[in-house]
C-alpha cells in the first residue's frame, strides 16, 4: 500500500548519499554557493523544499498504483507534448518541424 512513499523515501537517501559523498571528495563544505553575488538560500529552506519534494513524489508513486499499465504509459509518454505547449505559450519557445516530429 505504501510502497511508493517507500520507494521515493530509499531513492532520497541514496541520492543524498551519493551527493555528500561527492561534495566530501570535492572538498566542499556546504551546498550553497560561494559567489558573493549568488543568493544565500538558509538550511531551513532547503530542507523544506528537500521534504516537500519527497512526499510529494511519493505520493506520486502511490498514486500511480491505482491506474492500470497502458493508461500509465500514455501518461508518461505524453509528458513532453505537455511541456513543448507549455514551452510554447508561457515562455514562446518555438519548435521546428522535426522537434517536434522526433519528441
Amino acid at each position: 500500500m505504501h510502497m511508493g512513499i517507500t520507494f521515493t523515501t530509499i531513492q532520497f537517501i541514496i541520492y543524498s548519499t551519493i551527493a555528500f559523498v561527492a561534495l566530501k571528495m570535492q572538498g566542499k563544505e556546504t551546498l550553497l554557493f560561494d559567489s558573493i553575488s549568488a543568493p544565500r538560500v538558509p538550511y531551513k529552506t532547503w530542507a523544506y523544499t528537500a521534504i516537500l519534494t519527497v512526499i510529494s513524489s511519493g505520493m506520486g508513486n502511490h498514486s500511480l498504483s491505482f491506474v492500470n499499465y497502458p493508461t500509465l504509459l500514455v501518461f508518461k509518454n505524453s509528458k513532453v507534448l505537455f511541456v513543448m505547449v507549455a514551452g510554447f505559450f508561457v515562455f514562446k519557445k518555438r519548435y521546428v518541424l522535426s522537434q517536434i516530429l522526433i519528441d
